[in-house]
């Protein structure tokens, strides 16, 4: 016998000493197999049930220590996830740690199994070394999870305290007993973005999310870290997978959305803005998007209707307001464009972005006096802003040599401004 099966069948031996294991399997067949592994494992003390009302039955008895159950998906009168629920909400059943056993690979299954409390998967039909190496791994976290989920809970609050050394100590030391805590990585994570290191930190939720694909929070660190850094076609996939798995989230929805639009999948990114709005008829950031897909795709007057409802949802959104002014600019209405901009910077009057906008709105309509105004109140409002230093030596030029009109070549496209 081999040295490592050995070390297994002491380690098990020791686990379920004095505990006893509950098998439910319908199948003859299966039954016997499993009795012979479980005697392989020098493990005598089982019961097996046929149906999950045997199973109830075995349970409730009360005389014994139980620690595992072993379950097949389907069993007659209730299956294994609902017999799972079940028993986590009975106190002293509820920490018995329960493997399900199945016919069918569905990851959709597999998550809901997780969900309900389940610790274990073996597919069927399995060989004694995948058998043994489950209850081994359950045995193993079993031992550990204590005193881990005690450091994982001090790591935790010792980041709420502003001690990030502390913590990222307590969760590499976790790391070293159990590599695949993908909440130990996420601490790790959380603690790099305190420290202002963006690349760490997305390794360490990547490592996070590699180690359990279940674990959202560590994708809802990534979208935001992707976010941002601009890199939109990982928004997007980030974004997908909160979607799929949150479909009637809107907030996810609406980041697929934004990262289309800023990827220019116009088909896409108007797809999710409208499930956004069917799961949310008043977000008035829905609404703003699908105006934006629209302005792409030249459809004013579609484009003008969802900014309106957008800005009925949300009158002081200035950034409605903005796109609101910049369809009127580009539709040749630029007395009201500038009047939406009025509104807007009567709003946020340091708001550099809107400033300039105002200026192009001048620049169309030929007012090269108000467009260098504009340009040099939001070059000295953000010094940093290239652009409206490179667009005011232009209007200067445009000024001096007393220019009636420059539209043309020279200008921006009006896209050049969006916000």
């Amino acid at each position: 016998m081999k040295i490592s099966l050995i070390q297994d069948i002491q380690l098990l031996q020791t686990f379920f000493a004095e505990k006893t294991i509950l098998v439910i399997e319908p199948n003859a067949n299966y039954r016997t197999s499993i009795r012979q592994f479980f005697s392989n494992l020098k493990l005598s003390n089982v019961r097996y049930a046929n149906t999950s009302k045997d199973a109830m039955r075995e349970l409730h008895m009360g005389h014994k220590n139980w620690g595992l159950i072993v379950a097949e998906w389907n069993l007659p009168e209730m299956n294994g996830v609902q017999l799972c629920r079940d028993l986590r909400n009975e106190e002293s059943l509820k920490e018995v740690p329960f493997i399900l056993m199945s016919v069918e690979n569905l990851r959709a299954d597999v998550m809901i199994a997780g969900e309900m409390g389940i610790n274990g998967y073996l597919l069927k039909p399995f060989s004694f070394e995948e058998f043994t190496s489950r209850l081994v791994s359950l045995a193993k976290s079993r031992v550990a999870t204590p005193q881990v989920e005690r450091m994982l809970e001090a790591g935790d609050a010792l980041i709420k305290e502003n001690h990030f050394d502390e913590a990222k100590n307590l969760f590499e030391s976790v790391i070293q007993v159990k590599p695949n805590s993908a909440r130990a990585w996420h601490g790790l994570g959380l603690i790099a973005i305190q420290k202002g290191d963006r690349e760490k930190a997305i390794q360490n939720m990547l490592q996070a999310v590699g180690r359990n694909r279940q674990f959202l929070e560590a994708y809802r660190s990534l979208l935001a870290l992707f976010e941002e850094n601009e890199d939109w076609e990982n928004v997007l996939r980030i974004a997908r997978i909160l979607n799929e798995e949150s479909p009637d989230n809107p907030r996810y929805a609406l980041k697929v959305a934004l990262a289309c639009l800023a990827l220019n999948k116009l088909e896409d990114a108007e797809a999710f803005f409208r499930k956004v709005i069917r799961l949310s008829p008043r977000l008035a950031a829905a609404y703003k998007g699908l105006g934006d897909v629209y302005i792409r795709q030249e459809d004013y007057d579609a484009a003008m209707e969802n900014y309106h409802k957008a800005i009925d949802l949300d009158p002081n959104d200035v950034s409605i307001i903005n796109s609101i002014a910049m369809t009127y600019v580009r539709i040749g209405k630029t007395e009201d464009g500038v009047k939406q901009y009025e509104a807007a910077l009567r709003l946020e009057p340091e708001n550099p972005l809107l400033i300039f906008n105002m200026g192009y709105a001048y620049e169309r309509k030929g007012d090269w006096k108000q467009a260098v105004a504009c340009y040099k109140k939001a070059f000295d409002t953000d010094p940093e802003f290239e652009k409206a230093k490179r667009f005011l030596e232009r209007a200067k030029s445009q000024l001096l040599n007393n220019a009636p009109d420059s539209i043309g070549a020279a200008a921006p496209s009006l896209r050049d401004n969006e916000d």
